[in-house]
Formats: C-alpha cells, structure tokens, sequence
C-alpha cells in the first residue's frame, strides 16, 4: 500500500487565494469537503429507488469517536490573515477572463508579437517549393522558434503588416526532413495581420458579473466585490484552522467500515474521471496531492472527510445543535433545482437513497450551525515571534564563536607552518639543482680534456 509523499508540493512563490485555486492546487480541506458533496451531487438521482443502505446509520458516534475539551481551541493569527493580494489578484483574474484578442491589419511586428503570415520557400537556387515551405495565414509568435528558425523569425521583425518581402535563410540541424537540414533557403513571407491584446478596465458590471457566477456572491460593484471577497477567504480559512485545531482534539476508535468503504469506492472511481479530465493518469493525478498510489489517495481522503464528519456530529450532539425539517427541506429543493427534478419534493425524498439525502443534512445543513458555533468560541492567539537569545543563551553562543576562532586560529598556524616547511623544500631542492649544474659542468670538462688528449695521440 502506498504512502503519502512527505515531500514538498509547493507551487509558485506567489499562492493563489483560495477560492480561485486550479482544483491541482486545493487545500486537503478543500479536497475533502469537495469528495463529500461530489458524492452526493454526482451520486444522488443515480441511486434513487436503489434504497442500497449507503450510510445506513445516523448514529456515527457512540464508541466511535472520543473528544477532548474543545471549549479552549485556538487558531493562529497567522492561518486565518488575508492580505489585499487576494483580491488583487482576484481583480487581476477577473481582468484575465474579459481581456480578448484582435487580428488588425496594420502596424508594426515586434519581438513577441503574434503574427499571422503567408509564404513560399525554395531552396536556395531551386524554384520548386521544398517541403513544408509554404503555408496560408499561419499564426507564429516572433521569438518562438516554431517557424523555420528564429533567425528567421527576427527577420520579420521591423516589417509591417500587409508587405511582402524575401527572407534567406538556414534550415535547423532538425528540421522535419533529414535530407532539408541546414539547407539555405528563400522564403517570401506576406504579413497577413497582428494579433493585438485588448486589456480592459474593470468594471462595477464585470465584478458583479463573475462575483454571481464563480463565488456566490451579492454584490453590485468592484469595492464591494474587494471587501467581500476578503470576508469570504478569512471565513473559509478560519474554518479550515478551526477543524485542524478541532482533529488535533479528536480520537477516533473505529470507523464505520460500510460508510468508509463506500467513500473509498467512490473515491477510486473518481479519480480516473478527474484525472481523465485533465489529460493524465490517476497516479499523476493523486501526486499533486501528495500521495504515490490512487489506493493511498483513496484510502486517506475518505477517512479524512468521515472524520470531519463525525467531528461535527459530536459538537452537535454535546451542545444540543439540531436542525429543522423545513431546513433540510430547503436544502433538498436546491438540489432538485440543480438536477432539474421535475416531481415533487416528496417524490424527490422518497426516491432517494437514504444515505444521500443523509449526507446532505449533515454537512450541508448541520455543519454550518456546528461551525457557527465553533467560531463562537474560537480565541484567535497572535503568531509568535522568534525571541532573541537572552542572558545565557548569548554567553554560550558568544563561547562557541570564541572556540571557532581558536579553532580557525590553530588551523591557520598549521597552514603557516606547512608554508614554510615546502619554502624549505623549494630550497633545498634548487640547492641541488645548482650542485647537479656544477657537476654537470666538471664532468663536461673532463669528458672535453679526454677527447682533447686522445685526438692529440
């Protein structure tokens, strides 16, 4: 069985706000909250009439679940701060989904720039089109690279929309045909047009707009949307600190082995569907959450988010929380909405699966009352800082810099001293270079007055 990576996961220095993250990037409260209403939004007319007893049992507490005093929690300042960024970039977003682009037929290329163009090559020589030398209003972005080679594309630059001109030119060392590369070439090129961006200014219209369609938010103008966007991404993450803070005081002694296997299964399948979805395979898929295997994956999240719920069952239970039938009506009918049920809220109750409608009321209807009143009491303690070293702690430090520069000291001695040591080498060693020089010297006389003698006998 797999085990969850312990390694870091990070994204780009810069985290996006909450909210608005790519689902590769959601929170493991986020995943676990979005397992447990994907089972029921996916799952929930499918089963009707099945009455399969999924979640067979409201009681998930009794000798399941132990709890600490929770009267006490505490969050970090730190895990619940939202700085303006958030809606700065959420802005920046909104901006991002209304910017278009435009083909115009004048101006300038520039480097970077998209262009569309048109042309003609021929080996340098030859009047025959070679192969992939020619192509109609093909898009190409100046500096890319993707067309011929870049010092061909540097060539357009300075050009304007709506010439024709030649281009000479090298093939690359790998261009599609072997027999081509690094062949010369001319290319008549016609600029056909200029991709331009057009950014535009947001407006009270815009935030209201995308406030309504990706946030569930009311609001009428871009101020508006700011503020309370910033109240909705403190709410979720002191809702997520709290139920960190509310797991650390849990002991669960055993699962309901139905329920967890039925979220596992659940889990397993949609994982290939997610996956599927976004181009890879599971296992790619579960390692941008952390996890080596689907199995691991399925297995964690699933007792994560049963765990959550028993959590919230317990509170409710030891604080008296409870919720209405016209609440859970309430609820239903969205759902009925969201399916498009066309019978009768009756109809809808009876025909779905008791499990479901179940899962609905607790995390759906249940949960929020549970986490009002968690946040009712939650203390909310300033983040630490690093305290600097006092008294002892700066003698013994101000001791271990002494050592290390005795230390440093005694190396540097035997440094100077191994210095002089190969100085006395070096000497000696030129002291017998001159000695072999001298008897070198002896022994060529010697040898010249042998010669000398016997020449003259």
């Amino acid at each position: 069985m797999g085990e969850k990576n312990s390694k870091n996961t990070k994204g780009p220095a810069y985290q996006q706000p909450d909210h608005i993250k790519p689902k590769s990037k959601w929170t493991k409260k986020t995943t676990v909250w979005t397992i447990v209403i994907a089972v029921i939004v996916l799952g929930i007319l499918a089963i009707i009439g099945s009455n399969n007893g999924w979640f067979k049992t409201a009681d998930m507490i009794n000798g399941k679940i132990v709890m600490e005093d929770y009267s006490d929690i505490e969050v970090s300042q730190s895990d619940v701060e939202v700085p303006d960024s958030y809606a700065d970039y959420l802005i920046q977003n909104i901006i991002s989904a209304n910017t278009t682009f435009e083909d115009v037929t004048e101006g300038t290329v520039e480097e970077g720039d998209s262009i569309k163009v048109s042309y003609n090559g021929v080996l340098t020589g030859e009047t025959e089109p070679f192969f992939g030398g020619t192509g109609e209003d093909v898009q190409v972005v100046i500096g890319s690279g993707s067309l011929f080679s870049a010092d061909f594309e540097e060539q357009l630059v300075g050009h304007e929309v709506g010439e024709t001109f030649e281009v000479s030119t090298t093939l690359p060392d790998d261009y599609t045909l072997e027999d081509l590369q690094g062949k010369d070439a001319d290319i008549t090129v016609t600029i056909n047009s200029k991709t331009i961006t057009i950014v535009p200014e947001i407006t009270d219209e815009m935030a209201s707009e995308y406030a309504a369609d990706n946030l569930d938010l009311d609001v009428s103008t871009v101020d508006e949307l700011r503020t309370a966007y910033i109240e909705k991404t403190y709410e979720s993450k002191l809702e997520n600190a709290i139920m960190t803070a509310m797991e650390e005081k849990a002991d669960v002694k055993y699962y309901n082995e139905a329920n967890l296997a039925a979220l596992e299964n659940y889990n397993l399948s949609s994982v290939s569907y997610y996956a599927s979805q976004y181009g890879m395979d599971s296992t790619t898929y579960v390692s941008m959450f952390g996890y080596d295997s689907v199995q691991a994956y399925a297995e964690s999240t699933s007792k994560d988010a049963l765990k959550e719920i028993m959590i919230i069952e317990k509170v409710a239970q030891d604080q008296g929380i409870t919720i209405s039938d016209d609440e859970i009506d309430e609820k239903l009918s969205e759902y009925m909405d969201l399916e498009d049920f066309t019978g009768t809220l009756e109809e809808f109750k009876e025909g779905a699966d008791p499990g479901a409608l179940y899962l609905i009321t607790q995390t759906e209807v249940l949960q929020p009352k549970v986490m009002d009143y968690l946040k009712s009491i939650v203390t909310i303690v300033e983040t630490p800082e690093e305290e600097a070293p006092e008294g002892d702690e700066v003698e013994e430090a101000a001791e271990d810099i002494s050592e290390d520069v005795e230390q440093v000291s005694e190396i540097a001695e035997d440094v100077s001293e191994d210095v002089e040591e190969v100085s006395e080498i070096a000497e000696d060693i030129a002291d017998v270079s001159e000695t072999e020089s001298v008897i070198l010297e002896e022994v060529s006389e010697i040898v010249e007055e042998a010669v000398e003698e016997a020449e003259s006998k």
